[in-house]
């Protein structure tokens, strides 16, 4: 069981890059973030961004940092369109800062984080 938990916090422990870009967006940002991971079928296949705000609204009302939104290509759309109404609406929108072909990766990686 050892070994097994060693193995366990090597593989969850972020890369130091992947952490402290995930940090410096979330400094920024001035706090803590409400992070909307779209998964699913994507296209033709989503509420209205609306909708998902509204839902959102109460724990982005705890949330000091704003909104990180996370969507593969399938919901790239779904993605634009949550970041135009919260921008709307007054609520910030975090992005991790990008460099490049490597960077989008690491990137990618933070904003799971």
């Amino acid at each position: 069981f050892a070994a097994q938990r060693q193995i366990e916090a090597f593989l969850l422990q972020p890369r130091g890059d992947v952490r402290d870009r995930a940090q410096a967006a979330l400094k920024r940002a001035g706090g803590c973030a409400v992070g909307l991971h779209l998964r699913g079928p994507g296209a033709g296949h989503h509420r209205d961004a609306g909708v998902f705000l509204d839902d959102l609204a109460p724990a982005l009302a705890a949330a000091p940092g704003g909104l990180f939104v996370l969507g593969d290509g399938n919901n790239a759309e779904l993605k634009k369109d949550i970041i135009k109404h919260a921008q709307k609406r007054g609520i910030q929108v975090l992005e991790v800062e990008d460099s490049g072909q490597k960077g989008g990766l690491t990137s990618a990686l933070a904003e799971n984080l």
